[in-house]
């Protein structure tokens, strides 16, 4: 198999896999609404065993992997697909509006972490009910600042927008870069690699 990833990321790399496009709500602020149905970007979602296959495959030493979406929490083998993972050695953190709740009683790593986002005031109570729960087995970070966005003028989310396609983005250098949609196709900079790299390529060439 051939890549077409540079050599020179030899500190390693983050990357974001969606596992899922679906989501519990509809934020207007949210930077992957091309999932939804009904546009190009629609597709099935793989298994944990191809995902495997995938990031075991990945020529370039990954150093934080991310699970962004829709919402990671519907995607029914997410406590599956990290127990795969996590042997792998790098470290793991999903990004949740944490409004669903699931069982991940398995994952015992101080190498996963979820990264919760409070999207609106009339989440709250349920939103902390959910962190203590999580909280019983797994690591889980609070970010106000979906909060704060949620309030922001339309003239603020422009410039939010623009700064996450800013070239010497962190976002862009890492997550934005290297990207897995669910249906395990492979992205660089929000350009489709295609079946160079993906659950459906050979291991010859």
């Amino acid at each position: 198999m051939r890549y077409g990833v540079s050599k020179l990321f030899k500190r390693g790399i983050d990357i974001g896999i969606l596992p899922t496009y679906k989501c519990n709500l509809d934020c207007e602020h949210c930077c992957n609404k091309f999932g939804r149905k009904g546009n190009r970007f629609d597709s099935k979602e793989i298994t944990p065993d191809d995902w495997y296959r995938l990031i075991s495959r990945f020529p370039v030493k990954i150093r934080e992997l991310h699970y962004t979406g829709g919402e990671p929490l519907l995607y029914k083998d997410i406590q599956e697909l990290t127990l795969k993972l996590l042997p792998l050695g790098f470290h793991i953190s999903l990004f949740s509006n944490l409004l669903i709740k699931r069982d991940l009683s398995k994952i015992k790593s101080n190498r996963f972490r979820i990264e919760a986002t409070l999207q609106g005031e009339k989440y709250r109570e349920k939103f902390y009910h959910n962190v203590n729960h999580y909280r019983q087995w797994v690591r889980v970070d609070i970010d106000l600042w979906g909060d704060r966005l949620v309030k922001r003028s339309p003239f603020s989310l422009v410039k939010y927008r623009a700064k996450l396609e800013e070239k010497d983005s962190s976002v862009c250098l890492d997550m934005k870069r290297f990207k897995f949609t669910p249906d395990g196709r492979l992205w660089v900079n929000d350009r489709e690699i295609g079946d160079t790299y993906s659950v459906y390529s050979s291991d010859k060439g």
